[in-house]
């Protein structure tokens, strides 16, 4: 060989010398099992153990949301936003309220952010959830003034200040994405669904719809059935509400009448439906003619309810504390008890949007929640958190929760989140 000439590289080695230099430069990490808090205004994530805690956004930062894959995180900022988060208690099921705020994408390795939306200085808004396949977001604005009108706006998330974005067209109720993104469904103001593609005014497949639910202030909403191209929805009845489910090819079916209903979401598999009464929570079997599985009592309006990742568990958060429940029997078993606060009054001007952020851990073995460390967990005192509250991991995985939870952070600490929720299997949280 001639000194100075160039040694031939075979061209499978070249390749995967690129790929990996490509996916070193780009510092990619998978995300796993990382959960994440806020903390003091900036987010912060780490493992269960409490490992690789980091900062990776700062500055007014009062709620965020996995996206489907863990890869990337939504989250809401904004000075006002953050004084009236400060407001609410680690215990309460309340989501912040809209407000002068802006939105972000980050990656779960760090770096800067990207602003999805339009300068904040005149636009109030909420937060902001994910479609299944992770493509899209979903959030409300209005004017940043008396007797404005909210629109909801549906978002690309890897494009700047809302150059791609798309208000929802004639829908008025809290719409629903379809899990690729490509369709929108509601209720318009005269009660009929709508379906389309976002921006555009959608087709009229039904009449007669709910606004809102009978002798309540709850907005009455569309679901997408996870794992189907079918959508729930409610229509007027004698002082009732009748859950009809509608296969977009046409195939119609009643679920059952339900005079108190106030909230509903289907199972992860989308073969069940979680309904909320004023009095119970009830599991609905969709398997052939639509039939009750088992009630729980539940006397907190604003109870809410996780499923685990696969469906097999609820977790269930009150003003009452946290519960676990078994989703094949209805069997409840408190976890943490605490001293139930001050109600909160809802009224017709109170907004609502689905709770964005799950605390199940990805593989359903863990939770995490914020607390006062006020409570006891099954019987025993939790570990003493310095400041206002602390983030707390525990282990559900097994046939009963056990070992005492960990504390992860202290202080200034809120609205842990470990993994996504679909928004059509959640139910809705004040705002």
């Amino acid at each position: 060989m001639q000194p100075g000439r160039p040694r031939r590289v075979p061209l499978l080695l070249l390749v995967i010398c690129c790929v990996a230099a490509l996916l070193a430069s780009c510092s990619f990490q998978p995300g796993g099992d990382l959960l994440a808090f806020m903390k003091d205004g900036g987010l912060y994530v780490a493992s269960s153990d409490g490992s690789g805690l980091r900062e990776i956004a700062s500055g007014s930062i009062v709620d965020a949301a996995w996206s489907p894959d863990h890869h990337q995180i939504v989250f809401r900022a904004g000075k006002n936003a953050v004084t009236v988060a400060a407001a609410i208690q680690p215990e309460e099921t309340r989501g912040v309220p809209d407000t002068v705020s802006d939105l972000y994408i980050s990656s779960v390795s760090g770096g800067s952010p990207l602003r999805i939306t339009p300068d904040a200085t005149a636009f109030a808004r909420s937060d902001a959830w994910w479609n299944p396949n992770g493509n899209r977001l979903l959030y409300r604005e209005e004017y940043d003034a008396p007797t404005t009108v909210p629109v909801y706006i549906v978002s690309q998330a890897d494009q700047p200040v809302g150059i791609a974005r798309k208000a929802v067209a004639d829908i008025v109720s809290i719409p629903v994405l379809s899990p690729d993104g490509s369709q929108v469904a509601g209720i318009d103001a005269a009660g009929n669904l709508r379906i389309g593609t976002p921006g555009q005014s959608g087709r009229i497949l039904a009449t007669g719809l709910l606004r809102t639910y009978p002798g309540t202030n709850r907005p009455a909403r569309v679901l997408w059935q996870p794992h189907a191209q079918a959508v729930l929805y409610p229509t007027a009845g004698a002082g009732a509400a009748t859950l009809v489910l509608r296969d977009l090819q046409g195939d119609v079916r009643a679920i059952g009448a339900f005079p108190e209903l106030i909230d509903m979401a289907f199972s992860p598999d989308g073969k069940h439906l979680l309904i909320r009464t004023p009095e119970d929570f009830q599991l609905w079997s969709l398997a052939g003619k639509a039939q009750s599985v088992w009630h729980i009592a539940a006397a907190d309006p604003l109870a809410l309810p996780w499923w685990s990742p696969d469906g097999s568990k609820l977790l269930l958060q009150d003003n009452s504390g946290w519960h676990l429940v078994d989703a094949a029997t209805g069997k409840m078993t408190t976890l943490l008890a605490t001293t139930p606060g001050p109600q909160f009054q809802i009224t017709p001007s109170t907004r609502w949007h689905p709770a964005a952020g799950s605390p199940w851990s990805p593989d359903g073995t863990h939770i995490v929640f914020a607390s006062s460390g006020q409570g006891k967990w099954l019987g025993r005192t939790l570990p003493d958190a310095k400041g206002a509250a602390g983030i707390y991991v525990a282990r559900i995985g097994g046939a009963a929760p056990g070992g005492q939870p960990t504390l992860l952070a202290d202080g200034n600490v809120r609205a842990p989140t470990w993994s996504y929720l679909d928004p059509s299997a959640v139910f809705l949280v004040t705002a």
